[in-house]
């Protein structure tokens, strides 16, 4: 959310280090794209208050910004061209919702991975599955992906990181230090961005996450697990 290239520069070298990629293709999209999200909203705003915006056109000027990279990786590489997609955060459950509206795109998808992403919507019938941050993008997501052929599936991959407990007891209080000088991070201040973040996704403030996404909603239906201890979701926050 709010990413741009720019945020993912060493993760795209370590993925050609390691990998020997040919080629990684970013969406395109500048910190002002993600704005466009807010007149989608206003002009249906009986969706918004139930819970329940369209995929299309609250999320059109995503869609559009991947159908373009795939555009350009064709247009350089060939159709048959095979492709690996990572979506880090909100852009896990995003690119999922991209290729359940195109499903003809999983013949040329391998692996599709999420990393640090809130793919589980909140727990039914709880005051958090009402507050749904999403407003119901996730839960349509979640079933129009779930309803696509099994066969056709790619490798499913859900990276967690477990990084951040939420909040802080009595007890653990004074272990969590305003400032860390070896990471360069704020554990106190991490442990309670980390439970407000937690209470809201999962309905459970006092959890393991990577300090915004719990571990129980970062795993994708059907997928490989794949948890990373001490990892958070980026760096300092806010």
């Amino acid at each position: 959310q709010f990413g741009v290239r720019a945020d993912y520069e060493a993760l795209i070298h370590e993925l050609r280090a390691a990998t020997g990629l040919e080629r990684v293709e970013v969406v395109d999209l500048s910190r002002l794209d993600w704005l466009k999200i807010v007149p989608a909203t206003l002009t249906n705003l009986p969706a918004y208050v139930e819970g329940a915006l369209p995929l299309s056109p609250t999320l059109d000027f995503y869609f559009e910004r991947l159908d373009e990279a795939l555009q350009r990786l064709r247009r350089d590489m060939g159709d048959s061209v095979r492709i690996k997609v990572i979506g880090h955060s909100i852009g896990g459950w995003i690119v999922r919702g991209w290729l359940a509206r195109t499903p003809e795109l999983l013949a040329s998808v391998d692996v599709l991975l999420t990393l640090g992403s809130p793919n589980r919507e909140p727990p039914a019938g709880t005051v958090w599955a009402g507050i749904d941050q999403t407003r119901g993008l996730l839960r349509e997501i979640n079933q129009r992906f779930g309803a696509l052929e099994a066969s056709a599936m790619p490798r499913l991959v859900s990276v967690v990181g477990r990084g951040t407990t939420g909040g802080f007891t009595e007890e653990d209080a004074g272990l969590r230090s305003p400032w860390d000088e070896s990471t360069g991070r704020s554990p106190l201040l991490e442990g309670a961005v980390a439970a407000s973040s937690y209470l809201a996704l999962c309905g459970d403030a006092f959890v393991v996450g990577d300090g915004l996404i719990p571990a129980s909603v970062a795993s994708m239906d059907g997928s490989e697990i794949v948890e990373l201890a001490n990892c958070n979701h980026a760096g300092f926050v806010p």
